[in-house]
């Protein structure tokens, strides 16, 4: 009995010396399946409702057979709020900065080609698909996942604040101190200046200063970031089941 109390003691005095630190995931989590369902089921109607005028808006060609298209490889949003904006100290980590979503996005794919996102959400009835588009916006995402593959090990986090689409990724496997504009530049910036722009990963610090120059001062709310911050032209159209059209 002594022997058992002087192990429980020192177990004790260890703990007390040494604090148990909370481990961050430093990869985004797996779409849960009844998201993946949800995207399933939904993408066949967006597809249906799409008028052939309208394909080279949502990333299309004019031969592409959509009857082909299918769900890439998903991503869970995680939005930066104007409070985590505001509230930013040089020395913070990504993680005082990004805040989960209900949001996952879908990669739409044809053979190894992205054309669109297909964004799900939570709503009062469970999971489902509102809003197919973004073909510009997808495209990017495409090229940043091209750079940082997970075939070596990496999974970039992204950040999309709709409707604007002011879009960011962090390398989180490079270090927690990092976070990257997607939509640097001009329509015409070229894909090599995007690659070599994708590859020297922003310092936090430096676009935390930018967005707080651009964020407004405001209230917090649940839709604050909704119209808040430039998307950079690399959107495109989008249909959504709430508007019930094309919208650009």
């Amino acid at each position: 009995m002594k022997k058992v109390m002087k192990r429980q003691i020192t177990c004790i005095s260890l703990c007390m010396i040494f604090p148990i630190f909370v481990v961050f995931p430093t990869s985004p989590p797996e779409a849960p399946s009844d998201v993946i369902q949800a995207a399933e089921e939904g993408l066949p109607g967006f597809l249906s409702n799409l008028p052939p005028s309208e394909m080279e808006n949502f990333g299309f060609s004019e031969g592409d057979n959509l009857d082909e298209a299918v769900l890439g490889r998903p991503f869970l949003n995680y939005v930066i709020l104007s409070t985590r904006v505001r509230n930013y100290k040089e020395g913070d980590s990504i993680y005082s900065v990004l805040t989960q979503s209900s949001e996952w996005y879908f990669p739409i794919m044809i053979g190894d080609e992205t054309k669109c996102l297909l964004r799900v959400e939570k709503g009062d009835d469970g999971w489902e698909a509102v809003v197919l588009g973004y073909a510009g916006l997808a495209k990017r995402v495409a090229l940043v996942r091209k750079v940082w593959p997970i075939s070596e090990g990496y999974d970039p986090f992204f950040s999309i604040n709709a409707p604007v689409y002011n879009a960011y990724f962090s390398v989180l496997q490079v270090d927690e101190y990092n976070l990257t504009q997607i939509s640097y530049g001009s329509q015409n910036i070229t894909e090599d200046e995007l690659i070599q722009y994708y590859k020297d990963l922003q310092p936090l610090s430096e676009t935390m200063k930018y967005l707080a120059s651009e964020t407004p001062v405001a209230p917090e709310n649940n839709n604050e970031d909704e119209d808040s911050g430039s998307g950079g032209g690399v959107v495109g159209c989008f249909i959504s089941t709430a508007k019930g059209g094309i919208y650009r």
